[in-house]
């Protein structure tokens, strides 16, 4: 399923689970949505229980000596019905088939405890007690083998649970009956009766026939069976051997002369056959004699089906002749019949030197099923690769044989080259329409290719048996809805998806994947808890159940929780742990050793941060998967180690001689994360003609628009506002509604010192993810900006309730109860937010297309800081321009907002309302000397005595302080006390030291700007109250008379000597 069918991907949604001699489990579900409709077609089949049905699934596949999928069924079953004693004992029998005696016997005892007097109970205590025989079915060839036929024969029926045997092994079955003395005579009818009932299949046929050929008695009508098969192409290599070994065995008699003639008509170099007819046309006795003997003995065994017997009479034949063709012939044959391909390969290569080719056929078979083997081994180890190579090579040599093409287009299907895969199937049904394997192969390549009538007209051939096998009704209705949700979710239909998943969850409460494909779904949507709440609702009613426990640990590495991950994996016993288990936790780790070197990096141990990556990467060996390697490469890079994640980055990428596109997108990423801006745009472009998946397209937009962004931040940060909106234009207009696109655009808001809008927007990220982290701290943030402390605590609190124990959260916290006046539950929160990285650290869990002309051109931070223009997204492949042309950046001084001018609206309404202008402030500190003086009414401006110009004086521009807005330069004035003019203001230093009041001079006059302070007014209406005067101490002038210093003036209203003279008589 998702194991990931990558069907809704999971993994089960995206990763197909393989067992070491099989097919993919999966394969056989892609198809199951297009059974849904069976149910009017063969009402009885759609009526059926769906436990029995998965106890016929179970036995089938146990039968087959599929291990994997009928542990599959039986673990469903036992998900249906926990009590179920035919699950137990089919676990119980997976498991003594792996040689896992432990889990073995505590599902014998689960069985005894369930049902203590089932029949079975003896038998699985036998096999318990040695397991390491493996799987019945394994004991019965390796017997067989042997030349123990009977007792063979008795492991088959313990096999089939003294049942008949299904069609795949039907035909073993009877061959290895037929060789027992006892069972000759059934084993003959047995096979007859197959050739009766599938007619068209010449497999049985020539089985019949070489069992005739096996007899004396028979073997004329055997070799006469044979030659009408060796005309078929299906068969006629085999039936031309077996003719052949059939007239060397034959007692020939002058009549017998016609059939040797037939043979030599059409095999003119088979020397033996020639001179036994040589022999009967000069009428000497064909009876062999002297070396002969053993070789005579030795085939007749054989013919028996005694090959221990056979391999000891050639190997006497040997010993007296060393290159014994005939010898070396008969024990590839015997190493043929015991399945021993490899060594029969390197026996009949012997024996056919020197230009023989009687052996040229017994040879291509040898070399086929020893190719066939060697695939399955690499397939078992997860080298599809090299198993495609091997089936290619197998079908070349033999393409009329169906088990190498059903087996080639298995792979093809799991590798996603679904034409060629049905190419493969086709080619079997044509030979042998009634190959079960392959027509449910090229049903599933058919409903994934959307080519449902046609499926649905194949499937209308399956026989009630092969359409069980898939599962039961239930099952069907689930794979259905899973494929329908996929296609809405791929159609950008979320809603419809959800509504989809949530009624088949209804349906089958106990599926996992289906939880774990609707989970995606609120995960995607920003809601993790209501995700996690899914997953946990199966774990609740089913704690053990290895598929839910793996499923829940699929969404813990989607969400990032990498610590609960791997607890849900632990909880898996080792015996049920599949390779795919495995991956997801070497994969997990490496993410949590990574989350363990940022948290110590926040910390500022950046050393220890890096020496910890050092031993995750030496850890996980140099094999390890590439996402595993991206993800140590991309930790180097959070923990400010650019060099070390560039170097792994790009050994990723030399691993291969053509970088794959998942390779790339990881080497794009890491790049991103340390600001190699002009290889990143080299490879974007690259990228961006490349073809990809859905899901690589996907990652690939993100990383584009994540570049966008960041730019949009680092032009922000510089102060260029307008460059900034500029750059991320061209994705609000691509993604209007995205969420990190909106929450750029509030962060511009902010630096321009509009909170309101900022908030807005925010606030519409969180109609969608009303539980995103991020969004909420920043809305928090920008709510306590504007002092609206009691929304900033619900959004802080909403965060806590995600995150209890993140570092950042915490932080948010507290910097929020600081704004508001509340130190102590600060003081908290950040002590707590420095617990959290301490307990992290110790590894405690815890380019694009331009503005489209439907977006108006309007840049509502133009103006603001004086900046130009600026691309930030590289342009797309073929268009002009330096996609890192970026405007020039204004100096870092305090924006002060113009006065508002006619635009057109932004292309982000936030609200209905204009956005207001910032007025106007004037900030004026004054220091207090002692008591406020009140200052009387200023005397007009013409009594003031006029003073020669002076040139003005020239000084520094100020500090910038970009959180203060630069006041406007008042008009100046004159003072009443002295003939000089007088500076509107005395600019603030921050090298003034501040010196005691005692030994600075003072001025009794409250009017004089130059002495004691300095008074503004503004300009009131009538009826208005005048502000009071705001008080300032400058430095007073060298000809003022109160400069000297003097006794203070017990009147604080007594003018000084300079006012009172220049004041009128």
């Amino acid at each position: 399923m998702s194991t990931h069918p990558h069907g809704m991907t999971s993994p089960r949604p995206t990763r197909l689970r393989r067992a070491p001699g099989g097919l993919p489990s999966a394969r056989w579900l892609a198809c199951l949505g297009l059974f849904a409709t069976l149910g009017a077609a063969n009402p009885a089949h759609a009526q059926a229980d769906a436990a029995t049905a998965l106890i016929e699934q179970g036995n089938y596949w146990q039968s087959q000596g599929r291990v994997d999928l009928a542990e599959e069924s039986w673990r469903k079953l036992l998900s249906v019905n926990p009590q179920s004693a035919d699950a137990m004992y089919g676990m119980a029998q997976v498991e003594l088939s792996r040689g896992n005696a432990e889990p073995a016997r505590s599902w014998i005892a689960r069985l005894r405890a369930a049902a203590p007097n089932d029949p079975r109970l003896s038998r699985l205590q036998q096999q318990a007690q040695n397991p390491g025989q493996g799987s019945l079915l394994q004991r019965a060839r390796a017997a067989a083998r042997a030349g123990r036929a009977a007792e063979a024969v008795q492991l088959y029926r313990d096999q089939f649970d003294n049942r008949p045997p299904p069609e795949a092994l039907a035909l073993e079955y009877y061959q290895t009956l037929s060789s027992t003395p006892q069972g000759a005579d059934e084993g003959r009818r047995g096979i007859e009766q197959l050739a009766r009932e599938y007619p068209e299949n010449a497999s049985y046929k020539l089985a019949l026939a070489q069992l005739r050929t096996y007899s004396e008695s028979t073997r004329r009508e055997g070799i006469r069976a044979l030659v009408e098969l060796s005309k078929q192409p299906t068969v006629g290599a085999a039936a031309r051997a077996s003719w052949r070994q059939a007239l060397i065995w034959l007692d020939a008699r002058a009549p017998d002369i016609p059939l040797y003639r037939e043979f030599l008509a059409n095999n003119q170099n088979d020397t033996a056959v020639a001179a036994r007819l040589e022999a009967l046309e000069s009428g000497r006795t064909t009876a062999a004699s002297g070396p002969g003997v053993p070789l005579g003995e030795g085939y007749r065994a054989l013919e028996r089906g005694d090959p221990a017997t056979a391999e000891q009479r050639f190997q006497q034949a040997l010993r007296a002749k060393a290159d014994d063709s005939e010898a070396l012939g008969g024990l590839g044959l015997v190493r043929l019949r015991q399945e021993r391909f490899a060594e029969a390969q390197q026996y009949l290569e012997q024996a056919a030197r020197g230009g023989n080719t009687k052996w040229n056929s017994a040879l291509q078979s040898a070399t086929y099923w020893n190719l066939v083997n060697q695939a399955r081994a690499a397939q078992g180890r997860n080298d599809l690769r090299n198993a495609q190579a091997l089936l290619e090579r197998a079908v070349r040599i033999d393409g009329r044989e169906p088990v190498g093409q059903v087996a080639l287009a298995d792979l093809r299907a799991a590798a996603g080259e679904l034409p060629q895969a049905e190419q493969g199937y086709r080619r079997v049904l044509e030979s042998k329409p009634s190959d079960g394997q392959a027509l449910r192969g090229l049903i599933a390549v058919l409903g994934r290719q959307g080519r449902a009538d046609e499926a649905l007209e194949l499937s209308r051939r399956l026989t009630p048996e092969q359409a069980a096998q898939l599962g039961g009704l239930r099952d069907i209705q689930v794979e259905q809805a899973r494929a329908k949700a996929k296609q809405q979710a791929d159609a950008g239909d979320a809603a419809g998806a959800q509504r989809t998943l949530e009624d088949a969850m209804l349906a089958a409460p106990d599926s996992p994947w289906v939880r774990l494909d609707l989970a995606n779904i609120y995960r995607r949507q920003g809601l993790v808890a209501e995700a996690r709440g899914v997953m946990e609702g199966l774990l609740m009613s089913q704690p053990d159940m290895p598929d839910a426990l793996f499923a829940s640990a699929l969404l813990a590495s989607e969400t990032g929780d990498a610590a609960a991950g791997i607890q849900y994996l632990e909880r898996i016993p080792a015996g049920s742990r599949t390779r795919e288990m495995a991956a997801l936790q070497r994969r997990l780790w490496a993410q949590s050793q990574a989350q363990r070197a940022q948290a110590l990096a926040r910390q500022g141990q950046v050393d220890a941060a890096r020496q910890l990556l050092g031993q995750a990467e030496a850890s996980l060996s140099s094999d390890m998967p590439s996402e595993i390697f991206g993800q140590l490469a991309g930790a180097y890079a959070d923990i400010g180690d650019a060099p070390r994640a560039l170097a792994m980055s790009r050994q990723l990428l030399a691993r291969t001689p053509t970088p794959t596109v998942a390779n790339r997108l990881l080497y794009a990423s890491v790049l991103l994360k340390t600001r190699q801006d002009i290889e990143l745009s080299a490879v974007l472009r690259q990228l961006a003609s490349t073809s990809m998946t859905s899901s690589q397209r996907a990652d690939f937009d993100a990383l584009r628009i994540a570049y966008a962004l960041r730019q949009t931040d680092a032009l922000r940060e510089a102060g260029n506002l307008e460059a900034a909106y500029n750059a991320m234009a061209p994705v609000l207009a691509e993604q209007p509604d995205d969420p990190k696109a909106l929450a750029a655009l509030a962060r511009l808001y902010s630096a321009a010192r509009d909170e309101s809008q900022a908030l807005a927007l925010y606030q519409r990220v969180l109609q969608r993810s009303p539980t995103d982290l991020d969004t909420l701290l920043a809305a928090a943030a920008s709510a306590s900006a504007q002092r609206n402390h009691s929304d900033a605590e619900s959004y802080v609190m909403a965060a806590l309730k995600q995150a209890p124990d993140e570092s950042r959260v915490l932080t948010a916290a507290g910097r929020v109860y600081r704004n508001a006046g509340d130190s102590r539950k600060a003081e908290q929160y950040l002590r707590a937010a420095v617990e959290a990285d301490s307990r992290l650290a110790a590894g405690g869990s815890p380019g694009a297309p331009g503005v489209p002309g439907g977006l108006p051109p309007a840049n509502p931070f133009a103006g603001m800081t004086g900046g130009a223009a600026s691309t930030a997204l590289p342009v797309p492949a073929g268009a002009g321009g330096n996609p890192f042309a970026q405007a020039r950046m204004c100096s870092r001084w305090p924006m002060r907002r113009r006065p508002p001018r006619a635009r057109t609206r932004s292309p982000i309404p936030c609200s209905t309302r204009p956005i207001p202008p910032r007025p106007r402030t004037r900030v004026i500190r004054a220091r207090r000397r002692g008591p406020r003086a009140r200052s009387p009414r200023p005397m007009p401006r013409a009594a003031a005595p006029r003073a020669p110009p002076r040139r003005p004086r020239t000084r520094a521009p100020p500090r910038a302080r970009p959180t203060r807005p630069r006041p406007r330069p008042t008009s100046r004035r004159r003072c009443s006390s002295t003939r000089w003019p007088a500076r509107s203001r005395w600019r603030r230093s921050t090298r003034r030291r501040r010196r005691p009041a005692i030994r600075r001079p003072t001025c009794r006059a409250a009017a004089c700007c130059r002495c004691r302070a300095r008074v503004r007014r503004r300009p009131t209406s009538a009826g208005t109250r005048r502000r009071a005067p705001s008080r300032r101490p400058i430095r007073p002038r060298r000809n003022c008379a109160s400069s000297r210093p003097r006794a203070r003036s017990p009147s604080p209203r007594a003018p000084c000597s300079a006012t009172a003279r220049a004041r009128p008589a």
